[in-house]
This record gives C-alpha cells, sequence and structure tokens, in this order.
C-alpha cells in the first residue's frame, strides 16, 4: 500500500500537479455543487446591522365593510412571509426571509442583519396553510394545500428601501393584492349528496408578480371547497393581471365521487383589486344556468358589483 501510495505521488509530480492542488479542486466541485441547490438564497448572517420590520396594519379589511385599516392579527391573516431582495440589473436576489405563522412569539415582526446599502422588501400576508415560493419575487406562487384553498385574502409590501446606521426600523402598511368572487346561494338547502363545490375559472392568475402587484401568468384556476351544511356563501380569489379586468367561472356541485350533479356558468365576471364580487341565486332550484348575467353596480365600499341569477 506504501509503495502505491508513493508512485501515485511520483506520477502526480511528473504532470506538475501536486496533490494539493487536486484536493482544493475537489473541494471547489463540492462547493460549486452545492451552491447551484440554493441559488439567489443566502444564508442569515450574524455581520451587518439589525434592522427590525414590523407590520404596522392591513389596509382595507375586510371585503365590504368601512374603508379601515388594522393591524396585523390572527383574526385577519394566519401567516407572513418576509424577504429581502437586492438588484443587480434586471435579477433580484433574495439574501434573508423567513415565514411566521400566527401564534409565533414575534408575529407580524422580524428582525435582519443587513450590511449598509440598498434594499428591497417583500412583506405578504396571507391564510393559506403552504408558505409561497419567494425566491423570485416577480413570479410568487401558492400550492395547493389540504385545508384551505390555493389562493387565499392576501395582502403586499414592496419597497426599496435603504440601510444605514441611523435607519434600523421600518413600520409597513399592506394593501390587498387580490379579487374576491363570492358566490352567496339563496337555495333553501343544499342537497345531501353534495359534497364539494367546484370553481373553475380563467381570466385572473394564481402567480404574483410583487414588484407590480399584478398577477403575471394566464392561470387557469381550479379551486375546489367542501360543502359545510348550513352555509351558503362560498369565496374564491385571484390575483388581476394587468390585461385583463374579468373572469370566466364555472361552478360545479360534485358528490363525494366527484361526479358533476348540478353546474352553472358565468361570463365576463368583473373583477377589481381590493374588491369582491358576488353572485346571489339559487344553484339546486334551476336548469343549468349558462350566459352572460346583467350587471347591477352596489354602491358599497369594497363592493365591486353585485349580480343575482
Amino acid at each position: 500500500m506504501k509503495q502505491k501510495t508513493m508512485r501515485q505521488s511520483s506520477a502526480l509530480k511528473k504532470t506538475g500537479v501536486s496533490l494539493r492542488s487536486v484536493l482544493a479542486f475537489l473541494a471547489l466541485t463540492a462547493f460549486t455543487q452545492s451552491c447551484t441547490e440554493r441559488v439567489h438564497i443566502v444564508p442569515n448572517s450574524a455581520e451587518g446591522i439589525p434592522v427590525t420590520f414590523s407590520v404596522g396594519s392591513l389596509e382595507q379589511v375586510p371585503f365590504g365593510d368601512a374603508v379601515q385599516s388594522r393591524a396585523v392579527s390572527s383574526d385577519v391573516c394566519k401567516a407572513i412571509s418576509f424577504a429581502v431582495y437586492t438588484l443587480n440589473g434586471d435579477s433580484y436576489t433574495r439574501v434573508q426571509n423567513i415565514n411566521q405563522s400566527a401564534g409565533d412569539e414575534s408575529f407580524g415582526s422580524v428582525t435582519f442583519n443587513l450590511e449598509e446599502g440598498t434594499y428591497y422588501l417583500l412583506a405578504l400576508a396571507h391564510n393559506s396553510d403552504t408558505s409561497p415560493t419567494t425566491t423570485n419575487p416577480e413570479k410568487i406562487e401558492f400550492s395547493k394545500s389540504k385545508n384551505t384553498t390555493k389562493m387565499t385574502d392576501t395582502f403586499l409590501y414592496w419597497s426599496m428601501i435603504t440601510v444605514n446606521e441611523s435607519t434600523t426600523s421600518f413600520s409597513l402598511d399592506l394593501t390587498r393584492v387580490v379579487a374576491m368572487f363570492q358566490l352567496n346561494l339563496t337555495d333553501e338547502s343544499i342537497p345531501a349528496n353534495v359534497s364539494q363545490l367546484k370553481f373553475y375559472y380563467q381570466g385572473g392568475s394564481s402567480t404574483l408578480d410583487a414588484t407590480s402587484s399584478c398577477g403575471c401568468v394566464a392561470s387557469k384556476q381550479t379551486e375546489i371547497i367542501d360543502v359545510t351544511p348550513g352555509v351558503k356563501t362560498y369565496e374564491v380569489y385571484t390575483f388581476i393581471r394587468s390585461n385583463s379586468n374579468s373572469l370566466e367561472m364555472t361552478v360545479s356541485a360534485l358528490n363525494s365521487e366527484g361526479t358533476v350533479l348540478k353546474e352553472m356558468k358565468f361570463k365576463d365576471v368583473p373583477i377589481t383589486k381590493n374588491y369582491k364580487t358576488r353572485y346571489t341565486g339559487e344553484m339546486f332550484g334551476k336548469q343549468v344556468v349558462e350566459g352572460t348575467i346583467s350587471i347591477n353596480l352596489n354602491s358599497e365600499w369594497m363592493l365591486k358589483d353585485e349580480v343575482t341569477f
């Protein structure tokens, strides 16, 4: 074994490559492979200036009430994601991030250690059971959850910030970035064999560009909501795209096996950020409903349109 090691060492010397160089190369290769798995994500550093970010208010909560701002509360949102980015050319790099849940001791407030400089700050409050992907602030998505719809009421803060010794705390005012479609059923009761309502809709987006506060993908969204006895109001959400202000909505009643028992289709459903559009009527006492519904504008704050079908 000793002779074999000596021969290997001798061979390296003949090629002009030292054992130390080989080891350094191997270490660099391992480091590079590791870094490619966490591109744009830098772990927290103990260096830098401690900077505290606190949610001061969530603007205009809830849909349909008087205009107001409300301090962050688990009654309004049950999760908040914070992220800090640098901008190099046209590319954002996430340098700090954390996801918080209602019940956490510091819910609504976070402290990051940051070097002096210019950054972009994201705060996203929501009610999903899953945390959004925030690696790229121009393409934020939520994944499907077992207990909630994929998209929920969502509030955003996005701004450029400057960090130095004299600016060590920021109060953040978040604004709603979704539109709501609300189905209000007036049937005396929902048939016992109806287990779920399926909402399939196009025209909005399930992906958010935080830099513009608009949806950035033409999504085909599907939300399936369990029917609860006695509950006749159901809600789904979407991010508004800059080139679209209406939805094509199909609502299907499903049994426990997923079979469609009844279906309604609504065309040209108007949507606006911060507003809800309410459709009210019977689903099970009528034949299949299809066609454009006439719109009656209701001036109540944050109620975009109220439609009776």
